[in-house]
């Protein structure tokens, strides 16, 4: 048996080629589609909700001061009840008397670490218990949940516009995330990664119906839907926020949702490649072993229910990360031009990309922060490809925790 290794080399070179053009149609498509997204504006005003404001705070720094100032000077519109919820973890006394100093609120200090799985969710399980079982939070009876995290940073408006929205019943509005400075490229590089996200997992979702993909923090939810999810969380997955939304799309198929563009939380980008490279193991590893765990779940149910939605997501998190999709796509042009035949699919995948990141960065308005991340372009690939060959066994059931140096 003869076998032609130049035409089996250009098989598979095509295959290869097919799945980059896809993804680069799919750029293009949910950029396309998400740049239209319009967030509603309140056609009524809401039932007297009662908000329990939710921080998961793990060794915190003095940023976490600034965190509860926010909240203690933003307070919602009066017929908002609202009380906070901070849960301590690694955490000294008098580090917490400090905090008390700036604001009155509820807490627990608790250590997660001797327990298996992700200590994150495990942390998260404890608030959901402490919801249902402390006498002072059943007493308070929270209709709704906002979760942040340690370094979120609200907008003066941000309690204004979540209750504006809420004037639409909505059971899930999800923030928008911005960086709380820009430093350099690592910190463009961030809050770009960002930004595709709002567009392409928020924005496009939202406009075509679905569920927004959760960002982590940020969000308000109906305090049902946020217990039953969380309860139901893989406590071996690295992440929480695709494994919430999974456990949301599987069991349940009416919750009212929209992403706000104007609700804004500020944040602390890392500027430290270093610990860039650790949050992006976290969130690869969330990605593809998310899709691991619920991948026949969510084809059987998309097929059963009749739901794109969920088809979409699992293409979704098939996706190969942008950062090395940016970078093989030109490559396998070149290559198809020096040593192939010339052939309409890298052509076409370059085309289509170029299209969305040029949609994408005059929607966002971010043409001067992919400069910035242009000159370390090199350092942030290589970066990433070290995150994505980490992943496996050390990140099953861990929370990898970044953590910034206290300036």
């Amino acid at each position: 048996m003869n076998i032609n290794y130049p035409d089996l080399a250009l098989y598979g070179f095509q295959i290869i080629s097919f799945y980059f053009l896809c993804y680069s149609f799919y750029w293009m498509m949910t950029l396309f589609i998400g740049s239209f997204y319009k967030e509603p504006e309140a056609q009524s005003f809401p039932m007297k909700d009662r908000w329990l404001v939710v921080l998961p705070a793990y060794a915190p720094n003095s940023t976490f001061f600034e965190v509860l100032k926010s909240i203690r000077d933003n307070q919602p519109p009066n017929a908002v009840e609202m009380k906070t919820y901070v849960l301590f973890q690694n955490t000294n006394a008098k580090f917490i008397d400090q905090c008390y100093q700036k604001m009155d609120f509820l807490c627990n200090h608790k250590s997660f670490h001797n327990q298996k799985g992700n200590s994150y969710v495990h942390a998260l399980k404890f608030i959901c218990h402490q919801i249902t079982s402390d006498n002072q939070l059943k007493m308070f009876d929270p209709t709704h949940i906002i979760l942040l995290d340690k370094d979120n940073i609200i907008a003066p408006d941000f309690f204004y516009k979540l209750y504006a929205l809420r004037g639409n019943e909505y059971d899930l509005i999800q923030g928008k995330r911005l960086p709380l400075s820009h430093v350099n490229g690592v910190t463009s590089y961030d809050q770009i990664s960002e930004s595709l996200n709002d567009m392409m997992m928020r924005q496009y979702r939202v406009k075509m119906g679905w569920l927004p993909e959760l960002s982590g923090s940020g969000f308000l939810v109906d305090k049902r839907l946020f217990i039953k999810g969380i309860n139901k969380l893989d406590e071996n997955n690295p992440g929480m926020d695709k494994n919430l939304l999974i456990n949301w799309l599987l069991n349940f198929n009416d919750i009212k949702a929209c992403f706000s563009n104007s609700t804004i939380v500020y944040e602390e980008k890392t500027d430290d490649i270093e610990v860039l490279g650790a949050q992006r193991t976290r969130w690869f590893a969330e990605q593809y072993q998310t899709l691991a765990t619920y991948f026949s779940q969510l084809v059987l149910k998309s097929i059963s229910s009749l739901r794109l939605e969920l088809l979409d997501y699992v293409f979704a998190l098939s996706r190969p990360p942008r950062s090395i999709h940016l970078l093989i796509v030109p490559t396998l042009l070149i290559i198809e031009l020096a040593a192939f035949k010339i052939s309409i699919l890298n052509l076409l995948s370059f085309l289509f990309l170029s299209f969305g990141i040029i949609l994408f960065l005059t929607n966002q308005r971010l043409w001067r922060a992919a400069f910035q991340v242009l000159k370390m372009f090199p350092s942030l690939i290589i970066s990433n490809i070290r995150s994505i060959l980490k992943i496996g066994g050390q990140t099953k059931g861990n929370f990898i925790h970044t953590e910034r140096k206290d300036k």
